[in-house]
């Protein structure tokens, strides 16, 4: 009887590296009752918090939002200027702050009114936001004077966004903080949890616990979910962390078809946001009564909530899903004309963008249908110059994937030009940014590069705060040579986004052509600590390292390089020329024999293959390289 309620000890340490606890036990009561007990037993001076992460409840930012919450009067007390550099994280994360750090104050794809959004944003973009509050953690909890514990209750039913957080957290920062974590889950999800977690070490604690909770006062819940909704009529757009919570209250109250409608309301919200994970998993259950709540009352109508759902299996990569419920509940079952102008369009970018088998005469023929009902539905005639621009980019873009550049530009030209004449000066500036920012696409890709550089520049004044455009003219710069300017580009698509590793390796290509390696390596280790996996910050860090005589910490990059992408001949050579030079010639000559097995047809290789032999006074092979090296010269003549 007594093991039966034998519960494991829980350590944690009063000071030194950050750890992470995997707590097992069945969900319930009686997990709660023992986490709490013995994480207060075992971190008496820590500052505890016990957060609740289930996707369901609280929404993508469930746990960490309440976190932040807490963390708020701290930070802005004492270090006001951190909340600045991080409010749009922060505003993201935690609605209500969107008051004091209004959304307005972002690009248009933020700002704009909701008819006049033309842009998702990229599913990489929410991540971006978890890499800027991982920074402002990292700053702020060595001077917040105790050491947190973090306990991440229902951690096997949290969001993607918030498995990525917390993951990314323990591999960038745990063991340089004064933070624990305690992540609670189900037993037979522990295995899973902890091997997804990058630590060097963890503790995993398991309790055999009754499951469940008490049965919950439905008076209690009645009165719970008509507070809620009404808190979250007056503060829509401040509380999508509400949403999620008034659902499963709806639905425990057995009030389905009033959940269905908030469903609805939080798969726009979050598809808006970029958070498409978690916009499937709300908006997914609507589809069993869509035709009902089609035909009643209800917060959007079947267009608008199967284009949410296209837009997140399109985000997601999910093509065939997408082309599914457009076809099958849009298709078959509108017929308002209004509504067909965007499903044809929707069809037509099915098939010319997202499908893997592209049909571009279809796409076309899609497009040519929603323009025809542009002429005849009833709308106010800006928005219909508008809708047919919208239509003539998407030809453009078909034109574009054809190789006919010109006339892709020239629609892209026509279209922003329409607009200027037939539009007051602050309606559908988004999407006139779009124009000229997809002109300078496209003449960059046909290395137009002085062109681009001006439509890039045409799209920033319109859209002044949006980072991407900055990074992307900063990329141009780079191209002919205009360091001074990329450079100046890179800081400021920095200074306007949550960290992204593409600026910080863009970045570091502009210092290292400069010259400034010590530069270049710090901008370079940025983009590594965001993404590990960056192949050209990797390979441009070990070049910079080189350029400094760092010759151990160049070979330690190769050699992760190598481990990614062991058929790159370039890198065998780059780090073969390396290691000649610190005097490792047998080494040379293997990394040689690698290079040469992977392009056996580039010349140069044979010649530092000859001059690796040579110094072993393997001569007789060395000619043969230095004889095969020219054959391979005067064939390529």
């Amino acid at each position: 009887m007594s093991a039966r309620f034998a519960l494991p000890e829980l350590t944690l340490p009063a000071t030194g590296p950050g750890t992470l606890t995997i707590a097992a036990a069945a969900a319930g009561d009686a997990r709660d009752s023992w986490l709490r007990a013995a994480v207060a037993q075992a971190a008496p001076a820590a500052a505890v918090h016990h957060l609740d992460c289930r996707l369901r409840l609280g929404g993508p930012w469930a746990g960490l939002a309440d976190y932040l919450q807490a963390l708020l009067p701290q930070i802005d007390a004492a270090a006001p200027d951190l909340l600045q550099r991080h409010r749009y994280e922060l505003a993201q994360a935690v609605p209500s702050l969107r008051s004091r750090f209004p959304l307005s104050e972002a690009s248009l794809t933020d700002a704009s009114p909701v008819k006049e959004r033309v842009r998702s944003y990229p599913v990489d973009r929410a991540y971006r936001l978890l890499h800027g509050l991982i920074e402002l953690l990292d700053e702020w909890l060595p001077q917040a004077g105790r050491r947190q514990v973090l306990v991440l209750h229902h951690f096997d039913e949290t969001s993607l966004l918030m498995r990525r957080f917390f993951h990314d957290l323990v591999r960038r920062r745990l063991a340089a903080l004064p933070l624990d974590l305690v992540v609670a889950v189900a037993p037979a999800n522990a295995l899973d949890v902890a091997a997804k977690f990058d630590a060097g070490t963890l503790q995993h604690i398991e309790a055999a616990l009754a499951p469940g909770s008490a049965a919950p006062d439905m008076a209690a819940l009645r009165a719970q979910a008509q507070a809620l909704e009404e808190q979250v009529n007056r503060a829509m757009g401040r509380a999508d962390n509400l949403l999620p919570r008034l659902i499963d209250l709806l639905d425990s109250l057995g009030e389905h078809a009033q959940a269905q409608r908030w469903r609805s309301a939080t798969l726009a919200l979050y598809n808006h946001y970029g958070l498409y994970e978690d916009a499937l998993f709300f908006g997914e259950p609507i589809l069993a009564d869509l035709d009902e709540i089609d035909q009643g009352e209800r917060r959007f109508g079947r267009w608008n909530i199967v284009s949410g759902l296209f837009n997140a299996y399109a985000a997601l990569g999910r093509p065939e899903d997408a082309l599914a419920v457009v076809r099958d509940e849009a298709m078959a079952k509108i017929s308002e004309p209004n509504d067909l102008i965007s499903i044809y369009y929707t069809m037509a970018m099915l098939y010319c963008r997202f499908l893997p088998r592209r049909d571009f005469a279809l796409a076309e023929e899609y497009l040519h249908k929603s323009m025809a009902l542009i002429d005849v539905v009833t709308l106010p005639e800006a928005e219909k110059h508008y809708l047919a621009v919208f239509n003539l980019n998407g030809v453009a873009f078909i034109r574009f994937q054809q190789g006919r550049i010109a006339e892709a530009a020239e629609l892209c030209r026509e279209g922003y030009e329409r607009l200027e004449k037939h539009l007051g000066a602050s309606e559908y500036r988004l999407h006139r940014s779009v124009l000229l920012y997809n002109i300078a696409q496209v003449y960059s890709a046909t290395r137009a590069y002085d062109e681009a550089i001006a439509y890039y520049s045409q799209a920033m004044e319109l859209d002044p705060r949006y980072s991407e455009y900055y990074n992307e003219r900063g990329g141009v710069y780079l191209k002919v040579g205009r360091l001074d300017e990329a450079v100046r580009d890179f800081h400021e698509a920095i200074r306007l986004s949550a960290p992204y590793f593409e600026v910080w390796t863009n970045l570091g290509q502009a210092y290292r052509r400069m010259g400034n390696a010590t530069a270049a390596v710090e901008a370079y280790s940025h983009a590594l600590d965001i993404e590990p996996a960056a192949a050209l910050a990797r390979i441009g860090r070990a070049e910079a390292h080189a350029q400094l005589g760092q010759v151990d910490a160049a070979l330690a990059d190769y050699g992760i390089a190598l481990t990614r992408d062991p058929a790159d001949a370039q890198l065998w050579s780059n780090r073969a020329v390396l290691l000649y030079e610190a005097g490792r010639v047998t080494e040379s000559l293997h990394d040689l024999d690698e290079a040469v097995q992977r392009a056996p047809s580039l010349p140069d290789l044979y010649e530092n293959r000859a001059i690796a032999l040579a110094s072993l006074q393997r001569h007789e092979e060395a000619q043969r390289d230095r004889d095969y090296a020219l054959h391979l010269q005067a064939a390529a003549a």
